[in-house]
């Protein structure tokens, strides 16, 4: 997940893992940077600041694609999914820009 916030974007992992979680479900559980990784995981600026240079924003989040890649197993990502959440950042964007 790619938290788009208003000040920045931050990379969430997430592994689901063959136990079973709480009622039986899929248990899911955060993948946490290694150390020295921590600040690689947010970047700035918002996706916001690109109201008026709508191509940078695509390239403003490819470090964290490239960050997610050394994460995720080769052989696992064809089966990951990857969602942008862009709410709070995308707040700041008039309609008619958005």
């Amino acid at each position: 997940i790619i938290d788009a916030g208003s000040s920045g974007s931050r990379l969430r992992i997430f592994r689901s893992t063959d136990e079973p979680g709480p009622r039986g479900r899929p248990s899911v559980e955060a993948v946490r940077p290694a150390p020295g990784d921590e600040a690689l995981f947010r970047t700035e600026p918002g996706l916001s600041s690109f109201a008026e240079h709508p191509q940078g924003a695509g390239p403003s989040l490819s470090g964290l694609l490239e960050l997610a890649k050394a994460y995720v197993p080769a052989g696992e990502r064809a089966d990951a999914s990857l969602w942008v959440k862009a709410t709070a950042g995308m707040r700041r964007v008039p309609h008619a820009k958005a």
